[in-house]
């Protein structure tokens, strides 16, 4: 994580309203959703050049200043195309959304076409045909990648198995066309309202108001979850919590007094250390009283260091990133570096009764904000482990603490070759941004087995921009997080779970401005793995037949949990393998959070669509 999200007030909408569609961070639509089902698209502006070059005018990356301007508004301006600046502003209406947006250039340009482009999916629609003209969607490239074109105010595409149906509508009749093309973004049908061809003069502004809807008719899906009892796959701690940024606000107390953490982790905030060790202002003791709040509830944690002073670094090459990625520690500062993380720890040690369990580089690889090698990290591992041990401190180090799971456990295999550095480490961790494939979670699993090390996901997050314009405050955003939580569990085999974070950053709760705590849906599918989890337990092998339906399944002697994850339209399950008897069922929807009742195993389960339910017994 790279910046810290200021407290922002959100109260425009019921925090558990049905979603009809889904944002990324520039205001782009990326799904519409009805009865259940999600239909992944793209709706967004995209200017062509005269040279054919295509450029996404709001741009989903860290780079370009977007900024949301309120509930459903976004306006900026794309760094790859000076001089035009966007305004997206969206409402919910019915089962769909009406948008409206507007692009402007400050210079005068000649452009191939500016247009509102959305983009559905090829092969969801392949066979399909558009009304009211009756195109069919071509199966194979046409002659002419612009296979329709008419002035209407209303296009609807049906698939061809009459499941979903995308309708566009229009104030009155515009030029539309449907394309068929295939571009670095995936293969799509793209659905164009342009809005500008050729000469585009300064400051005339293109405006497009449309209103997207979906509908959908999902058959109840049917299959068989299985828990396979006797195969433990491995020992599972539970699930904890960063509480890293943003300290000083009431969610922290809300989080830490609903939903029980079995680690925590803690940013070792160096720079105001050095300032302020002679008086700690109330930041530092902030931090310092959780730390001792947490030692004193029993909860083993983990201190995790981020940026420094600028004169603890080597000079940027070149003026370096503004962000302060990849930066070294200066060899001259080394020692003065080590004091002052020895005296931190000492001084909560001594002050407040409170000692890490593990000590972490937050992302040393990425450089976030203080970058090794993976040499220069096991070197590092053996320096600061010896020092900590010479100092009195029973703090271990924490090894890896990766920016992303993909092939990064590699990283650590230098350590891990290392005795001497090896002696001191007491975990290996990575952190979960963007997700990763079964076989890449698997290797980590791998290489923590192999060194009898317990497996930390330091960080389990999904889209490490999401705070930036608070994409995270979405119900779609919370089912994705726990379908990455689910993948980790199982091919990971982690001994931990900390989630970034509990506090306003990536909040799972929002404040209203009379100051009290609103808990939306994705705190309730939190506290679903928080609160029912056994606190320490062994997970068990777990298998779905139906691609929409996950399960997690955990035992602490005769005490079960099982919890059950359906990200489409409802289902009806079978359970094989579980104990024959009355269960407890807890089941989380978009409108109705940690419902109770019971269940017979020799019953068919009912899920849901787009739900979370948890058996226990």
């Amino acid at each position: 994580m790279k910046r810290i999200l200021p407290l922002v007030l959100l109260f425009m909408s019921p925090a558990f309203a049905v979603e009809h569609a889904t944002y990324d961070s520039a205001g782009r639509v990326t799904s519409l959703i009805d009865n259940g089902h999600r239909l992944e698209l793209l709706g967004h502006f995209v200017l062509t050049a005269d040279d054919g070059r295509e450029y996404i005018l709001q741009p989903h990356d860290q780079r370009s200043p977007i900024e949301r301007t309120g509930e459903l508004s976004w306006q900026g301006a794309p760094l790859d195309v000076p001089g035009v600046r966007f305004t997206m502003n969206i409402t919910q209406v019915g089962n769909g959304i009406s948008v409206k947006g507007t692009v402007r250039t400050a210079a005068s340009r000649h452009v191939r076409s500016v247009a509102y482009v959305i983009a559905l999916p090829r092969d969801a629609f392949i066979g399909g045909r558009i009304a009211p003209a009756g195109t069919e969607l071509p199966i194979v490239k046409p002659e002419d990648p612009v296979f329709h074109r008419g002035s209407v105010d209303t296009l609807t595409i049906h698939d061809a198995n009459g499941v979903q149906t995308v309708t566009v509508t229009t104030p009155g009749p515009r030029e539309i066309q449907v394309v068929d093309t295939w571009n670095q973004l995936g293969r799509w049908y793209e659905v164009r309202i342009p809005l500008r061809t050729g000469s585009w003069r300064g400051d005339e502004e293109l405006v497009v108001e449309a209103a997207l809807s979906l509908e959908a008719n999902p058959p109840v899906q049917t299959g068989t979850i299985s828990v396979d009892t006797n195969r433990s796959t491995h020992r599972f701690e539970g699930f904890g919590a960063n509480y890293c940024w943003v300290n000083t606000s009431p969610v922290i107390d809300y989080t830490l007094e609903h939903l029980r953490s079995t680690w925590h982790r803690y940013e070792l905030k160096f720079a105001p250390w050095i300032a302020e060790r002679d008086d700690p202002g109330p930041l530092l003791r902030r931090d310092f009283e959780l730390m001792r709040r947490t030692q004193e509830a029993g909860i083993p944690w983990i201190i995790s260091v981020w940026r420094l002073p600028e004169d603890f670094y080597e000079p940027r090459p070149g003026g370096g990133s503004p962000l302060g990625h990849g930066r070294k520690i200066a060899t001259a500062r080394w020692q003065d570096f080590l004091d002052g993380i020895g005296s931190f720890l000492l001084h909560v040690k001594q002050e407040y009764g409170a000692e890490p369990d593990l000590f972490s580089f937050n992302e040393p690889d990425l450089g976030v904000d203080i970058a090794f090698s993976a040499e220069e990290h096991r070197d590092a591992i053996r320096m600061i482990g010896g020092y900590f041990a010479e100092i009195g401190l029973k703090t271990k180090l924490l090894l890896g603490d990766t920016a992303n799971p993909r092939e990064r456990h590699r990283y650590v295999l230098p350590t891990a070759a290392d005795p001497e550095a090896l002696r001191y480490v007491g975990g290996l961790s990575f952190h979960s941004w963007m997700g990763a494939s079964p076989e890449q979670y698997d290797a980590w699993g791998d290489v923590a087995e192999w060194l009898q090390l317990p497996l930390f996901i330091g960080e389990a997050g999904m889209d490490p921009g999401a705070y930036r314009n608070r994409t995270y405050d979405s119900y779609t955003y919370g089912l994705r997080e726990m379908k990455d939580h689910f993948d980790f569990v199982r091919f990971a085999r982690p001994q931990v779970s900390l989630y970034w974070q509990f506090t306003n950053d990536y909040g799972l709760v929002r404040t209203l401005p009379d100051g009290k705590i609103d808990p939306t849906g994705r705190f309730h599918l939190m506290r679903h793995l928080n609160n029912l989890t056994p606190p320490v337990s062994n997970a068990f092998a777990t298998s779905s037949d139906l691609a929409d339906v996950h399960a997690l399944a955990f035992a602490d002697g005769d005490t079960w949990t099982v919890h059950l994850l359906n990200v489409g339209s409802a289902a009806r399950i079978s359970l094989a393998g579980l104990s024959a008897g009355s269960w407890r069922v807890t089941t989380t929807t978009e409108t109705t959070p940690f419902a109770e009742t019971t269940w017979t195993s020799d019953n068919p389960l009912d899920l849901p669509a787009r739900s979370m339910v948890t058996l226990t017994k």
